[in-house]
């Protein structure tokens, strides 16, 4: 079994948007998203 892909957050934000509709999750990153709340406002 293969280890999951880790999702660079930072890579995926611009100014106060992050856009992860190209990062084929199966799980909702949640510890990562937690870190950059400023993308989710």
């Amino acid at each position: 079994m293969s280890k999951p892909k880790v999702l660079n957050l930072k890579d995926k934000i611009s100014g106060n948007e992050a856009d992860l509709s190209l990062c084929n999750l199966s799980e909702v990153p949640v510890r990562e998203l937690v870190s950059h709340p400023a993308a989710f406002i």
